[in-house]
């Protein structure tokens, strides 16, 4: 689970009231999003769309909060957009959205991925975006190549063939 701004502000030298109210300041005057793309990788030859449940156990009174796929977690939904670099995956942007809104809502996941590689597509260019399975739907795929947006989509498959003892003879 990724680190509160209670728990950076805790770690942080002074009083920790004091650090919180400095990171809020902080995150208030700067976009996180824009200094992420200054991390954008320009000879990557793929971006990587990765989605994340963010879990938020304490956050029962949060607008944006809603119930992760467990049906128990509070979280919300984060899309990572990553290059590689080494043998790593090194973020260059991300978009979050409420689980609770999503599901007010059946077209607003689709809506919501629809902006989110509109977005990056000036960014991606002539590269392929690489995605996993949760993004294998007509509709998004549709929207992808109108688009223009050069897309690869990873299925999970299982490895077993029906037929197996053809493949020993």
């Amino acid at each position: 689970m990724p680190p509160r701004l209670s728990d950076i502000a805790r770690e942080m030298r002074g009083k920790e009231d004091r650090n919180y109210k400095y990171i809020q300041r902080f995150l208030e005057k700067t976009k996180p999003q824009e200094s992420l793309l200054r991390l954008f990788q320009k000879n990557a030859s793929f971006v990587i769309g990765d989605p994340t449940e963010m879990p938020r156990p304490q956050a029962k009174k949060t607008d944006y909060i809603g119930t992760l796929s467990d049906g128990q977690t509070s979280g919300y939904w984060l899309m990572f957009l990553s290059t590689a670099f080494h043998g790593r995956s090194i973020p260059c942007g991300f978009v979050s959205n409420s689980f609770k809104t999503i599901n007010q809502e059946a077209t607003f996941r689709n809506r919501h991925h629809f902006e989110a590689f509109a977005n990056v597509k000036d960014l991606i260019g002539d590269r392929p975006l690489v995605l996993d399975c949760e993004f294998s739907y007509l509709e998004l795929m549709e929207n992808l190549v109108f688009e223009g947006i050069n897309f690869v989509i990873r299925l999970k498959v299982d490895p077993k063939f029906a037929n197996q003892e053809s493949l020993s003879t």
